[in-house]
């Protein structure tokens, strides 16, 4: 993942128009969308629709972040990269991380990390199994990556890991789309 932070602390840097994923504000909140300037104000434009003016000091930092890129599978069609089927693009970015922020809490999933347009996440059972994976997210789609395991048997040249794991997938599925 590739990300370039500009300080918006000149009226130079306002002074070209950008065209960026996310914004983050002087309070730490992450807005995404498309970000320009206007006589010295900031103009936000969400990905959901609407847009919004800031003064250029109410902003701490502009970040242009690259959309996640899926991993190399090992055999294609696997468990390694599962596609979200339950919400169709457009996506709106901050409602499809909140959603699915409630369904992994709802299900003793844990994050880890937690970047822009990916979240980091385990389900464990004490020290006797885990799994940890990555869900992506970008306005076009999301798609859940297998990272590690133990005790699962995983194998992705085969295409084998535990029968439960893509019923883990799907119960997340199932959840964030109610809250979704």
């Amino acid at each position: 993942m590739v990300c370039i932070v500009l300080s918006v602390l000149s009226l130079v840097t306002l002074q070209r128009a950008f065209a960026l994923d996310a914004l983050v504000t002087k309070q730490g909140k992450v807005i995404y969308g498309t970000v320009s300037r206007d006589h010295g104000k900031v103009v936000i434009t969400y990905d959901g629709g609407g847009t919004e003016e800031l003064e250029k000091d109410g902003v701490d930092v502009f970040s242009r972040i690259a959309a996640p890129t899926r991993k190399a599978v090992a055999r294609k069609g696997n468990f390694e990269v599962i596609d979200g089927l339950a919400v169709p693009a457009p996506i709106d970015m901050n409602k499809f991380r909140s959603s699915m922020l409630l369904a992994l809490a709802s299900h003793r999933w844990v994050v880890d990390e937690e970047r822009p347009g990916e979240l980091y996440c385990r389900l464990s059972k004490g020290s006797s199994w885990w799994v940890t994976i990555r869900i992506c997210y970008t306005p076009s789609g999301y798609w859940y990556e297998y990272l590690d395991s133990k005790n699962l048997d995983a194998n992705p040249a085969k295409n084998k890991i535990h029968r439960n794991y893509p019923r883990w997938i799907q119960i997340l599925e199932r959840e964030m789309m109610k809250l979704y």
